[in-house]
């Protein structure tokens, strides 16, 4: 039994994203092309993390844990249309989205030009059972730590996009504290050297949220 189409169209990009063919899913994964994903945070109102827990049939990263939801495009297909199919296919859920960010096509993103986007919804999720194998929510703090102690449970794009987001919350808390200090010089300046110290960590490669333990 398969639960995808190995004759799927997909657009094959170059580095840049640009189009420059088109090949099936079956040959895109064979060969390693460069291709097209979307990616879908979903949280709900205790801003928790919606997970899908892959399903044993699909051809990448088999019951693995990752996004919300996730697809590759159709060929000829835009990102922000791509995400509002998946959400709605995926989990029967159609919500507000926003993007976040894009990351190029690289090994750790599986040869995928991927965009993340991010919705907010209470909504029951209803998910079909040859793709997917379960949800659950989970705090980002639980998905970290899960990340850390068994990084092999989650698909390596997921792996990717997370700390990515991570990574741009941390600095927006960072941002929101700095501007409310405006008032108050030495708390300034105090957060003033405090603020590039973080900037040089994550431009080092490091994980600020260590720094908590």
């Amino acid at each position: 039994m398969a639960a995808q189409d190995p004759g799927e169209l997909f657009d094959v990009v170059d580095e840049d994203d640009r189009v420059i063919g088109q090949a099936t899913r079956a040959e895109v994964h064979a060969r390693g092309l460069p291709h097209r994903a979307v990616h879908v945070f979903l949280f709900n109102s205790r801003r928790d993390l919606l997970l899908q827990r892959r399903s044993a049939w699909k051809d990448e990263f088999p019951l693995c844990w990752t996004s919300s939801a996730s697809g590759h495009l159709d060929a000829g297909e835009d990102y922000a249309a791509a995400a509002v199919r998946e959400l709605r296919e995926e989990l029967g859920i159609t919500a507000e989205l926003e993007f976040l960010t894009k990351l190029p096509a690289s090994p750790e993103t599986a040869n995928e030009h991927t965009a993340l986007f991010r919705a907010d919804s209470d909504e029951r999720p209803v998910f079909p059972p040859a793709e997917i194998e379960g949800v659950e929510f989970f705090p980002l703090h639980d998905v970290a730590e899960r990340i850390q102690d068994d990084p092999a449970a989650f698909s390596p794009p997921f792996r990717e996009l997370f700390e990515c987001y991570r990574q741009r919350a941390f600095l927006q808390e960072a941002n929101q504290a700095f501007a409310d200090l405006r008032g108050d010089e030495k708390a300034w300046n105090d957060e003033l050297r405090e603020r590039k110290f973080w900037e040089a960590t994550l431009s080092d490669g490091l994980d600020p949220h260590e720094h908590f333990d």
